[in-house]
């Protein structure tokens, strides 16, 4: 399971990994969503325009906070958008992998921050 908090600030999206599920391989992870949004494990967390890097390899890293700045604030809400969507989708299908794990509890986990 994947937790994202993201928050906006004019043009900016600042975020941070929350949680990262054990069964995410740290710098060998990467999941394409249906919207195109790729969310991929390497190094440490960072962003783009179309990828959420997660935790990766540079453990000691796990901690810090990752921006992006977009030209206009509509671009930077949508970005917001895609990744929350692919975030969801990402935990969505942990559900239909394990629908035998009663105890698996899916929400949004993606959130911004006030």
């Amino acid at each position: 399971m994947l937790k994202v908090a993201l928050k906006q600030v004019e043009n900016i999206v600042i975020g941070k990994i929350i949680e990262q599920g054990d069964e995410i391989k740290r710098g060998n992870f990467n999941f394409i969503a249906t919207n195109g949004f790729t969310i991929c494990s390497k190094a440490f967390p960072a962003i783009n325009n179309n990828f959420l890097w997660i935790q990766g390899e540079e453990t000691e890293n796990d901690h810090i906070c990752f921006t992006y700045s977009s030209e206009t604030k509509a671009e930077a809400e949508g970005i917001i958008i895609y990744i929350c969507d692919a975030v969801r989708e990402y935990n969505n299908s942990l559900l239909k992998t394990n629908t035998n794990d009663n105890n698996l509890f899916c929400e949004t986990n993606c959130f911004m921050a006030k």
